[in-house]
C-alpha cells in the first residue's frame, strides 16, 4: 500500500487491496477508490465508486474526539463533482489528500460504467 507522510498527516491508497468497504460490503475493485489522511485532529476517509449513474462519494470524518461525521453524494456529471471538491474544505486541510481524490475521481470519469 502506497503511504505519503508530510509532517503528522499520513494519506494512503488502498484502491489496490480487496478489503471491506464500509458497512455496504463492496470489493474494492478497478471502479473503487479508498483513500484517507490521518492528522492530528483524526482522519478523513474518501470512498469513489464508478457507478452506471455517475461517481458515487462516500466522505467520512473520523475525529479522535467528538461526532463522526459521514456524506454520500452521487454525482450524475464531472462538472458538478468538480465543483463539490473544489468547496471541501481538505483542500486545505489534507491538500495530498484532496489531490489524490482529484486524480482518482479524473481517471474513474474516464472509465465505462
Amino acid at each position: 500500500m502506497p503511504r505519503e507522510t508530510q509532517g503528522r498527516r499520513s494519506c494512503s491508497s488502498d484502491s489496490k487491496r480487496s478489503e471491506r468497504v464500509g458497512v455496504e460490503g463492496h470489493q474494492a475493485s478497478a471502479h473503487v477508490r479508498i483513500m484517507s489522511a490521518e492528522g492530528r485532529d483524526g482522519v478523513l476517509r474518501f470512498v469513489l465508486r464508478r457507478v452506471a449513474g455517475g461517481l458515487y462519494v462516500e466522505r467520512e470524518e473520523l475525529p479522535r474526539r467528538g461526532t463522526r461525521t459521514s456524506i454520500s453524494v452521487e454525482f450524475k456529471d464531472r462538472e458538478g463533482f468538480e465543483r463539490w471538491c473544489s468547496d471541501d474544505p481538505s483542500r486545505f486541510n489534507s491538500p495530498l489528500l484532496h489531490r489524490q481524490v482529484c486524480r482518482s475521481a479524473d481517471e474513474l470519469w474516464q472509465m465505462d460504467s
